[in-house]
């Protein structure tokens, strides 16, 4: 199923890769984080979007190659252990390290219930309820839905931070 490749040659394409991966999402970032500034866009929307594709890029590029290779299991896993990794982890590591302040209402009501509500929405397009006895399927119509929710998410925040 997997080619062998020497242990040596596999960890030396991890490592090249991580660094590669991690200069170019820094790049990435301080590229798009220095135009929004410039157009006067919030460091709320700098973080939530700009910070948020930087970082979540690598795991696109992985998914998609794992999807046109038809790992589907690796796409999902890849998908939920870094939900469960940003949540917990990242959350929980920075509140240790200097604990969060005068967080707005907006990011406690809004953009946490839009991300619990998107979450839960995965879970159960992927349940697929029509055929039990198959396993979980999320179709084109289902991305293409979520991905229109992405970008009107996107577009209300961006109005709401006009306002």
């Amino acid at each position: 199923m997997y080619p062998d490749v020497p242990l040596l040659l596999a960890v030396s394409y991890i490592v090249g890769g991580l660094l590669a991966l991690t200069w170019s999402a820094n790049r990435f970032v301080d590229g798009a984080s220095s135009v929004a500034r410039q157009l006067g866009v919030s460091q709320f929307i700098i973080g939530m979007v700009v910070i948020g594709f930087g970082t979540s890029l690598p795991e696109l590029a992985s998914a998609v190659a794992a999807a046109r290779k038809g790992k589907h299991d690796f796409v999902l896993g890849n998908i939920i252990g870094s939900n469960f990794f940003n949540t917990l982890a990242v959350v929980g590591l920075s509140g240790a390290i200097c604990p969060f302040r005068n967080v707005s209402r907006n990011v406690l009501t809004r953009d946490l219930g839009v991300m619990v509500f998107l979450t839960l929405s995965i879970a159960l397009f992927g349940i697929n309820f029509k055929a039990v006895k198959r396993e979980g399927r999320i179709s084109r119509v289902e991305g293409v839905f979520w991905l229109a929710l992405f970008i009107a998410y996107l577009v209300s925040l961006c109005a709401s931070q006009r306002a």
